[in-house]
């Protein structure tokens, strides 16, 4: 059996690659600057901010994080004081929703601040078309991996 490439050589296991040392990157960076949440929480904080009025169960889909991992950097960023959860009804359901207190957008606002600063060195280096077009095709490739294998992480 003749194989067309080795794994190591694939777009799938370069995707991977790329997103190991993202993940790095972005954690030593929260680290170095001392900005007091972890990535994640900090993804948490972006997603309320874009989409008001989500669940738990949605921020957990939204997120590709299960819905009790979502839980608790809720409960962590809840007990710095960044959001608060209020009851709200979705689908005749009573639900908490998170909302960010006036020092969780001060904090969002500030690391947002520092993270462009901190993206503008690697917007240097690539042309802004090629990067909105490499995000348009890896977003649309996640769809069709999700749709196509039946991905859910709840």
């Amino acid at each position: 059996m003749k194989f067309v490439e080795h794994f190591i050589d694939s777009l799938g296991y370069e995707i991977e690659l790329i997103s190991r040392v993202s993940h790095e990157v972005f954690k030593r960076w929260f680290e170095k600057n001392n900005i007091g949440i972890t990535t994640d929480e900090f993804v948490i904080l972006d997603m309320i901010d874009c989409n008001k009025n989500l669940s738990q169960i949605e921020l957990a889909n939204a997120t590709l994080k299960g819905k009790a991992h979502t839980g608790k950097f809720l409960d962590s960023l809840e007990e710095k004081g960044l959001i608060t959860r209020l009851y709200d009804t979705k689908n005749s359901r009573m639900v908490k929703i998170p909302v960010m207190t006036d020092l969780g957008k001060k904090t969002y606002n500030e690391i947002r601040i520092k993270l462009d600063k901190f993206a503008e060195k690697i917007d240097e280096k690539f042309s802004k078309e090629k990067m909105l077009e490499l995000k348009e095709e890896l977003k649309k490739l996640r769809k069709v991996l999700t749709e196509e294998e039946n991905i859910s992480f709840n």
